[in-house]
């Protein structure tokens, strides 16, 4: 892809994920990408892995003509079956799993950072 199409695509991925109102490193969690490379995404700095693209589109139904194109609407209609706010409270359910398990690994780091001390 071109510079211009990259930053393109990075203005609309910027959209999406301010229309759902995540950070930059919450979106990056969420779609299995590293922050750094996110933000590269997002800036037009890096072409789109076809990983992070499928991911895009599972967890939050970004329609993909959208994204490359900016034709047609943001989001790909929902099937009859897709509960989307129970879907949308899960990923922040889990998300948030990640956080507390994460500064309970760093209270237990330091713990034994302290203890090695005495």
């Amino acid at each position: 892809m071109t510079k211009d199409k990259n930053r393109d695509v990075g203005k609309r991925l910027s959209q999406v994920r301010n229309k759902l109102g995540y950070k930059q490193y919450q979106f990056a969690d969420m779609l299995s990408t590293s922050p750094a490379s996110y933000n590269q995404y997002e800036n037009g700095e890096r072409t789109l892995s076809w990983e992070f693209v499928h991911e895009l589109h599972i967890v939050f139904n970004v329609n993909l003509k959208w994204l490359y194109s900016g034709e047609g609407v943001m989001f790909s209609a929902m099937s009859a079956d897709t509960n989307a706010p129970e879907l949308t409270k899960e990923i922040e359910r889990l998300r948030k799993e990640n956080q507390e398990l994460k500064d309970e690994l760093i209270v237990r780091f330091r713990q034994l950072v302290d203890n090695q001390k005495k």
